[in-house]
């Protein structure tokens, strides 16, 4: 049976697996399927916190998001999620920009879009903090 940290570890390289596997279609068409809001968390300054994540499509066309980290001091923290790129079926990779700075999120959706489970970094820490959502 696996530890903690050993479960860990694998779920970490499964995702990673999947992350890194090129999309399945030319067709796109299932990113119309994330817009809306997730309520989750995501790991910051060392415990999970509380948050919310949505997607949405603008006026170009692209599909782009906000995230609002909601602290316990009522010092709510949001930032924005560009670059969005499919990498994989259901999977996605975007860039974070906030007041603290920038860095990469992964994420792969539920087959009914109703959740998703996904990894974040910036350039000096690995992409493997948690951020999750579901609807």
């Amino acid at each position: 049976m696996l530890n903690k940290d050993e479960a860990l570890k694998y779920l970490y390289l499964t995702c990673v697996l999947l992350f890194s596997l090129p999309a399945f279609s030319a067709d796109n068409d299932w990113l119309k399927n994330i817009t809306g809001d997730y309520e989750g968390e995501i790991y910051n300054d060392n415990v999970m916190t509380s948050a919310v994540t949505s997607f949405y499509v603008n006026k170009e066309g692209e599909v782009i998001g906000t995230y609002l980290i909601v602290e316990d001091d009522n010092d709510n923290e949001p930032g924005i999620l560009t670059n969005l790129r499919v990498i994989g079926e259901n999977s996605v990779s975007m860039t974070w920009i906030d007041k603290y700075g920038q860095g990469t999120l992964n994420v792969l959706f539920s087959e009914d879009f109703d959740a998703f489970t996904g990894f974040w970094g910036t350039e000096t820490v690995y992409v493997n903090l948690p951020w999750y959502g579901e609807r």
